[in-house]
């Protein structure tokens, strides 16, 4: 589960935050929070995930701790690699697939270019942009570690 929610207050975002972390915790799943090292922090996150403007993921393991996982996102290849080279946990590369309001699609030649950046690195790939629970399966063929989506519904 992924706390994001541009258009709430801080202190909004943390009761909700805080709603859903008592939540992950009963069904043992996992937290992650976009952006706010404070609500992570603040509710014991298993996870921060850092955009284009965020702090850099040394800063972020320094405030949160080594063991929050890390993730950021990537729109091309240098992004891939800067990711690998800070020691992120894991690269969110997108768009996959056509979004709207996003660039050009990487597609699934995309993915595999990034597997091949990340290969012998602990960094995760998961693929974002367009994904739909019918091209799941073609991500993890590529080389995805796992898929993430806002739009589609993957159950």
């Amino acid at each position: 589960m992924l706390v994001r929610d541009p258009q709430l207050r801080g202190g909004e975002l943390l009761s909700w935050a805080r709603e859903l972390r008592a939540a992950t915790l009963a069904v043992g799943a996992q937290l992650w929070v976009n952006d706010r090292l404070d609500v992570a922090s603040m509710v014991e996150a298993d996870g921060i995930h850092l955009g284009r403007r965020s702090v850099n993921v040394v800063d972020a393991r320094r405030a949160l701790g080594e063991g929050v996982v890390v993730s950021v996102s990537a729109h091309d290849m240098d992004d891939v690699a800067r990711a690998r080279d800070a020691g992120a946990g894991a690269v969110l590369l997108s768009p996959i697939f056509a979004s709207p309001g996003k660039s050009t699609p990487l597609g699934l030649d995309g993915l595999r270019a990034a597997r091949a950046w990340l290969e012998g690195s602990p960094t995760r790939l998961v693929a974002l942009g367009g994904i739909e629970a019918s091209t799941t399966s073609w991500c993890l063929a590529a080389g995805a570690h796992g898929v993430a989506a806002i739009r589609a519904d993957l159950g």
